[in-house]
């Protein structure tokens, strides 16, 4: 009898194949979730900042076609519009969960914003709370909000803007808002007294606290530069140097 090739499959290797095939086949349809699938792909545009239009681009549907032909038959890929709709319903879901949790906390809910103009020239205001967790007890900060204020950043301004955040997020209700910690730009003397006449306070100044990094920056401005740091601004770049050289 001639000998069989040793690279040749007999038939029980063919139907252990086959049968591997067969199980990895039904592992991938059944395994398939068409929900599950579009929350990865908008938890990873999300993650990556990436455009909204991203699943749209035909080369990565492409991929998710060979990767699962499922993808396509259950028309689980997914449009710019659904991606943000989807956006907008995670985040308020996790939004319903923070208002639990600032409303559970045994501590008032202290808050620190800070204002910054991004490269493409928009204003944000980043507002961020600061609380005990209710289990634990330990601190805890999140990020409230980035309302965008295009017009000019007056106490008034800025204050109307955390106080709609504030109140998104039930704290004006709750009568939960404790300290604001901010730095010390003028306009945050007007916010302060602002948001403490519309939170009822009887003295706003009494509940802000400075923030200690920027005063050590300011006095280390000082002490290395120059006494007044508000003069750097008067000192051309010659005079500068030449001041610095002293």
């Amino acid at each position: 009898m001639q000998e069989r090739p040793p690279n040749q499959l007999t038939l029980h290797d063919l139907a252990a194949k086959k049968r591997k095939r067969d199980d990895f086949h039904d592992e991938l349809v059944t395994r398939f979730d068409k929900t599950t699938s579009q929350r990865h792909i908008v938890q990873w545009i999300t993650d990556a900042n990436l455009s909204f239009r991203i699943p749209e681009h035909k080369g990565l549907q492409k991929v998710f076609q060979y990767l699962n032909p499922l993808v396509h038959k259950t028309s689980a890929n997914l449009t710019h519009e659904t991606v943000r709709a989807r956006i907008i319903d995670e985040f308020n879901t996790y939004k319903s969960r923070v208002i639990h949790a600032l409303s559970r906390s045994p501590s008032q809910v202290h808050i620190a914003f800070d204002g910054w103009t991004s490269r493409n020239r928009y204003s944000f205001f980043s507002i961020n709370a600061f609380f005990l967790d209710e289990d634990t007890f330990q601190p805890r900060k999140i990020v409230l909000g980035l309302p965008n204020v295009a017009i000019a950043h007056t106490g008034e301004n800025i204050s109307a803007a955390v106080m709609g955040v504030l109140d998104d997020f039930e704290l004006i209700a709750s009568n939960k808002v404790g300290c604001i910690i901010l730095d010390n730009a003028a306009s945050n003397e007007g916010a302060v007294e602002a948001i403490g006449h519309k939170l009822e306070w009887q003295n706003p100044a009494s509940r802000r606290i400075r923030c200690f990094e920027h005063i050590l920056h300011l006095v280390a401005k000082a002490l290395l530069v120059i006494k007044d740091s508000n003069t750097l601004e008067d000192l051309d770049a010659d005079d500068f140097a030449e001041w610095t050289k002293s």
